[in-house]
This record gives C-alpha cells, structure tokens and sequence, in this order.
C-alpha cells in the first residue's frame, strides 16, 4: 500500500532522472507515514503497560507521541514533492495530494494537543482511574487516531487508484 503500489505514471518511462527521485521521495514519504502512525499505536500500548503494571506513569508514551509527532511532520515535508514530482511525471493531474497534507497537519495538531493532554495526568493517582476522570485524554487520542486513519486511508486509495491494488 505504500510506494512499492504507487509507481509513477506511464509516460515517466521516458524520464529515467525524474522516475528515480519520484520512487525515492514516495518511499520516504510512506516509510514516515507508516513509521508515525506505527510509533502512535505503540504509545497506547505504553499506556497500557503502565496501567497493567499499576504504574501511573505515561511519560513513556508521551515520549513515543513526540516520535510520532517528528515522523508525521517529516511525511509533511515529503509529501510536497510527491506531488510535485507525480505531476511533472503524469499526464494529467488526478490526486488531491492538499487534502493529504491536510491530513498530515490534523494528524500533527492531533498528536500536539494528544501529548498535552497526557501530560496534565498525575503520577500520584491510579492511570485508569485518571483517565477515566479526564476523558479529554482519551478524546484526543481517539480524534488522533481518526486522523491517521483519514491519512492512512488517502494513501491506500492513492495505491489502488495508481495500480495494483484493483480487486
């Protein structure tokens, strides 16, 4: 579903120079995109360790937030060139790639105010408890994740609209 599902466009053929760095931009922008949404799961998995293991800590997962956070604002800088080189490459222009960096940027502002929220939760209390009395938290991690489904999404249709995927 990544670039490996997204070659370039028919014509490109012709232009060797162009073709490589479209195929060296997508795999980048995807190994970012999958790498942020990959570190976000983790961090709800921290979560649960800590509550499982009746630590009150979530300090960990605020730490693999930011990761992810890093990650979804490096796919923003590849996206851009993405574009640029899919359309220099194609004969007409077919894909929203505004919409995607849309989504890239409610993933980032998403994964910002997920962290934020996280950090106001006290190592004092029980981390279950806490959250349940704050359900701001588990709104931003849920709005976080819609987010990164609406990206993961326009990247599984960019794949099967561009080729392989057909069924």
């Amino acid at each position: 579903m990544g670039g490996v599902n997204c070659p370039p466009p028919r014509k490109s053929l012709a232009i060797a120079g162009l073709r490589e760095e479209y195929i060296k931009n997508l795999a980048l922008y995807c190994k970012e995109l999958f790498s942020g949404a990959e570190l976000f799961f983790a961090s709800n998995v921290k979560i649960e360790e800590s509550i499982l293991s009746n630590q009150s800590n979530v300090q960990k997962a605020i730490e693999v937030l930011s990761k992810s956070e890093i990650h979804f604002n490096a796919a923003i800088s590849k996206i851009g060139s993405v574009a640029s080189l899919y359309e220099q490459l194609s004969e007409e222009s077919v894909f929203d790639f505004g919409s995607q960096l849309s989504n890239l940027c409610d993933v980032v502002n998403a994964l910002k105010n997920a962290q934020l929220e996280m950090s106001i939760l006290s190592t004092m209390k029980d981390l279950q408890e806490e959250l349940w009395d704050n359900p701001c938290v588990t709104k931003s991690l849920v709005e976080t994740c819609a987010a990164i489904s609406k990206s993961v999404a326009w990247q599984a249709n960019f794949a099967e609209d561009n080729l392989l995927v057909k069924s």
